[in-house]
């Protein structure tokens, strides 16, 4: 697969089995080979369609700017193959809250480590600016996923606070790191 053949758009409800295909083969990686643990799923308590693509499918269809909306931006090929994804979301879904959305990324393996986390959060950062009613991005990486943090620290996410012993996955006490990005500035910065 060529870079050229690869595009980042919008996925919509004809997408829905290949992102599940693509976040499945991305999940059963974590903390797995030498991999660093990224997700909180694990055999205890594995990731399932039934768990999280439903709230994602249904967030589509809501506004964005109301309560509950979700977006996923996909890295895909021409014949529909999803090989990455980001997804902003608003949560919790409270009218007070509808100026922040939190954002989660899988990458195929393949794709990591040749700009493509970078093109995809650029992406999706740009949307989020054209949203009138959105100024934060918020996100959680966990402790020892260092590649992931350095990819939000060169996008303008700055920490803003830890979580320890937030997660136990695969046996392990895992600190969720806290990041945000406060998209006035990120407009500001890249004027």
């Amino acid at each position: 697969m060529t870079d050229s053949a690869l595009v980042i758009r919008l996925l919509e409800a004809g997408d829905v089995a290949e992102m599940h295909a693509m976040a499945l083969r991305v999940v059963t990686l974590s903390g797995r080979d030498g991999a660093p643990i990224y997700n909180p799923f694990d055999d205890a308590e594995p990731w399932t369609l039934e768990r999280v693509g439903t709230r994602r499918e249904e967030g589509w269809k809501i506004p964005a700017g109301d309560c509950g909306w979700v977006r996923t931006f996909g890295i895909v090929t021409p014949s529909g193959a999803v090989h990455g994804e980001l997804t902003l979301e608003h949560c919790p879904v409270l009218v007070a809250s509808l100026h922040r959305c939190l954002l989660t990324m899988e990458l195929d393996l393949g794709l990591r480590g040749q700009g493509w986390g970078t093109r995809l959060l650029k992406h999706a950062v740009a949307w989020a600016e054209a949203q009138a009613h959105l100024r934060w991005i918020d996100l959680g990486v966990f402790a020892g996923n260092d590649a992931a943090a350095r990819l939000y620290r060169s996008a303008g996410f700055t920490e803003v606070g830890r979580r320890e012993d937030y997660f136990r996955v695969h046996g392990q006490q895992i600190t969720d790191i806290q990041m945000s990005l406060d998209l006035r500035e990120s407009s500001r910065s890249e004027a």
